[in-house]
C-alpha cells in the first residue's frame, strides 16, 4: 500500500501508464523522504476476484479484529537451525540454509490463522568470528525469500549474536558476553512481546532442542517439541515438553486444532482448481477426437480393448471399463468389449510372483489378444515399465495402442500410436484429467450425445 501526498501525484504526466515501485517510489529515494512501515496488523489487496473472496473470508472469521495490535496478540515463536532448516553444522553462509520441505507450508498455515509467526534463533557465529551480523541478515533476507517464493512470510526476526564462553580461534571478543537475548534467556522474546502486544498464555515456542522448550518455560509459553534437527536429544536441559510433533508443519497444525482454529486451505484450494483448469484449456481436442474414432470403430467391429494401469491409474482403469461396458454400452445394440487386467488380482499376483511384477499386464495379453484389439494404458509418467512393456507387447502383434501419460509423456508417448498428454508435472492433476477424459468420452460416446450403432 502507497500513501503518497498530493503534491507527488500531481507531478505524473497523464495519461502515461506507471510502474509505481520502479518509476515513481525508487526516485522519490533521491529527493523526497520516503518512510517503510511494517505491520502484522490487517492490510490486503482486494484487486482480483480471489484475493476479493479471500479477505471476505477473514473479516467473516474475525481476522479483521485479531489482527489489530490493540489486542493481546496470539504468536508463535519458531527456532530456526534444526526446526525450520536442516542442521548442517555452523551456519553461516546463504548456501548452506536448506529449509525443510514442509516448513514454507507450516509458516503459511500460521499466516492464515490469527497467530504470529516469528522466529528467534542463538546465532553465536557471529562471536566466534565465522561471520558479521550483516551476513546473518543476509541469511535471513535468503530465508524470507525462500518462504516468500511459496506463499509464506515471518512476521519479524530476532537473532542472538554473541556467546560466553571464550577461547576460540577467530573470535569477536566485542560478542563474548553474557547476555540476556541468549535462549534459554528470554531477552529476544520479551522484545516481541512488547512490539506486538503479545499474550504469553496463548503463545507457543516450537524448536528442536531442551534449549528451546526451556525457554518457552521461562516465558510463560506453551512449548513444542519437533523430532527434526536435535529431537530434543541435545541433553542440556531436564526439561519436558508440553506437547510433541514430527515436524514443523505437523507442530503448527496441532497447535490450531487444540486452539479451535481451522485451517485456511482457501489459497492452496484455488491455486490448484487454477492450475487443474489451464491445463484442461490446453489439452488437445485433436488427440481426444482420434482417441474416441479409434475406440468407436472397435466398438463397431465387435473388437476388445484392453486397459490397465498401476496404483491410481488402475483405479481409473476399472473406472473407464465400468463407464464404458455399462454406461456407454447400455442403450447400444453392439456394446463395448472393455477388459481391465488390474482387475484380475490373483492373475497379478501370481505373474508377479513366479515370472515378474513388469509382466503382469503383458502376460495376460499373450492369451487373449489379437492384432485388431486396441490396448488403452494408462500412466502418469508414462514410464511405468509394466505397462510400458504390455504396450510393446500390443504394438509386436500390430495392434492398435493408445496411452494417456501426463509429465512429457515418457516412453508411452513415443511408443503408442495414439496418446492423450496432459502436459504437467503434477500427478494428482495428471490423474484428474485422465478421469476427465473418461467422462468426456462417456458423456459424448453415450445415448446422449455421439453415434448410437
Amino acid at each position: 500500500m502507497f500513501i503518497f501526498e498530493y503534491e507527488i501525484v500531481g507531478r505524473i504526466p497523464e495519461p502515461v501508464k506507471k510502474d509505481w515501485e520502479q518509476e515513481v517510489v525508487e526516485k522519490l529515494l533521491f529527493t523526497h523522504r520516503v518512510f517503510g512501515y511494517r505491520t502484522s496488523e490487517y492490510i490486503k489487496d482486494t484487486g482480483t476476484p480471489d484475493r476479493f473472496r479471500e479477505t471476505v473470508f477473514e473479516l467473516r472469521t474475525g481476522k479483521w479484529e485479531l489482527k489489530n495490535l490493540a489486542r493481546k496478540q496470539r504468536c508463535v515463536f519458531v527456532d530456526r537451525d534444526g526446526t525450520i532448516n536442516r542442521l548442517a553444522g555452523q551456519v553461516s553462509h546463504p548456501e548452506q540454509l536448506q529449509l525443510y520441505e514442509r516448513s514454507s507450508e507450516a509458516i503459511r498455515l500460521l499466516n492464515g490463522s490469527g497467530y504470529l509467526a516469528i522466529m528467534i534463533t542463538n546465532q553465536p557465529v557471529v562471536a566466534k568470528g565465522l561471520c558479521t551480523e550483516e551476513d546473518i541478515r543476509f541469511i535471513h533476507r535468503k530465508l524470507e525469500t525462500v518462504l516468500g517464493e511459496n506463499g509464506a512470510y515471518l512476521d519479524d526476526i530476532m537473532f542472538c549474536p554473541h556467546h560466553p564462553d571464550k577461547g576460540y580461534p577467530d573470535e569477536n571478543p566485542d560478542y563474548k558476553i553474557d547476555c540476556d537475548c541468549r535462549k534459554p534467556k528470554i531477552g529476544m522474546i520479551k522484545s516481541m512481546m512488547e512490539k506486538y502486544n503479545i499474550d504469553p498464555s496463548v503463545s507457543y515456542m516450537i524448536g528442536d532442542t531442551t534449549r528451546d522448550i526451556q525457554t518457552g518455560i521461562n516465558a510463560g509459553l506453551h512449548t513444542m517439541l519437533v523430532h527434526t534437527g536435535e529431537s530434543g536429544k541435545d541433553g542440556r536441559y531436564p526439561v519436558t515438553p508440553e506437547l510433541e510433533a514430527e515436524d514443523l508443519l505437523t507442530a503448527v497444525k496441532l497447535i490450531l486444532y487444540r486452539e479451535g482454529e481451522k485451517m485456511d486451505y482457501a489459497h492452496d484450494i484455488r491455486t490448484y482448481l487454477n492450475e487443474e483448469q489451464r491445463v484442461l484449456e490446453n489439452l488437445d481436442e485433436n488427440e481426444i477426437n482420434e482417441v474416441m474414432n479409434v475406440l468407436e470403430r472397435t466398438r463397431l467391429s465387435k473388437k476388445r480393448v484392453f486397459i490397465c494401469g498401476n496404483g491410481g491409474s488402475a483405479a481409473t482403469a476399472s473406472h473407464f471399463t465400468c463407464d464404458f461396458n455399462k454406461g456407454i454400452s447400455y442403450s447400444q445394440r453392439i456394446k463395448y468389449n472393455f477388459e481391465c487386467l488390474n482387475d484380475n488380482i490373483p492373475m497379478m499376483m501370481a505373474i508377479a510372483n513366479d515370472i515378474g511384477y513388469e509382466d503382469i499386464f503383458s502376460e495376460p495379453l499373450k492369451n487373449k489378444m489379437s492384432r485388431e484389439d486396441v490396448l488403452l494404458a494408462i500412466s502418469g509418467s508414462g514410464n511405468s515399465r509394466n505397462v510400458v512393456k504390455a504396450v510393446e507387447y500390443a504394438k509386436s502383434i500390430g495392434a492398435t495402442t493408445i496411452s494417456l501419460v501426463g509429465y512429457d509423456g515418457g516412453q508411452l508417448k513415443k511408443l503408442s500410436d495414439y496418446c492423450i498428454h496432459v502436459n504437467i508435472n503434477n500427478m494428482q492433476i495428471v490423474e484428474d484429467v485422465h478421469m476427465v477424459m473418461d467422462h468426456v468420452m462417456m458423456f459424448v460416446l453415450s445415448g446422449m450425445k455421439g453415434a448410437n450403432g
